[in-house]
């Protein structure tokens, strides 16, 4: 497991974001700091790591970016998301807990990873992860889910959007 700014001693986090893959970006969000952890897992199989790690956080949610086969084989091309996103799926069911499948193009729509605003709002609310490509992803996500998810977390919301979105 890569850690980036995880701390195991973070408390139980009420969202976890996913960018699964070959190697899995992971953004925890305990709603009761407003803040955030992020890290990756891989690029080795991390199948018990992911596991293990969402029954010990035991989230209220679990957001994750879906699978979009694009028909295009290219070198390095690792189709192991489906497997990570199996797991995330099975351990919402097995355990009652709310799983949201978003979109890359969600989460890359709503915040750039290429271009002049190319992670600009992530930079503004400090959640920004140097060198933490898949780590950045699922940020993305998570930020999308907690501007325009179904949560009741008005707070989070404002503040997001008026320290990432106001010039």
């Amino acid at each position: 497991m890569t850690r980036g700014h995880l701390d195991m001693a973070v408390s139980v986090p009420n969202y976890v974001s996913l960018d699964p893959g070959g190697t899995t970006g992971v953004c925890v969000f305990d709603s009761s700091t407003g803040k955030i952890e992020t890290f990756q897992l891989g690029p080795q199989e991390h199948h018990l790591d992911l596991w293990v790690l969402l029954t010990t956080w035991d989230p209220d949610v679990v957001i994750c970016e879906g699978f979009e086969y694009r028909n295009t084989a290219r070198p390095g091309l690792i189709l192991a998301s489906k497997e990570y996103i199996g797991m995330a799926k099975l351990w919402c069911l097995l355990n009652g807990k709310d799983y949201i499948e978003q979109t890359a193009a969600m989460a890359k729509g709503f915040i750039p990873d290429k271009g002049p605003r190319a992670n600009v709002v992530l930079k503004k609310l400090g959640w920004y992860s140097t060198a933490m490509k898949h780590a950045n992803d699922a940020t993305r996500h998570m930020v999308y889910w907690l501007v325009n998810g179904k949560h009741g977390l008005k707070a989070e919301r404002d503040w997001i959007l008026n320290k990432g979105f106001k010039p």
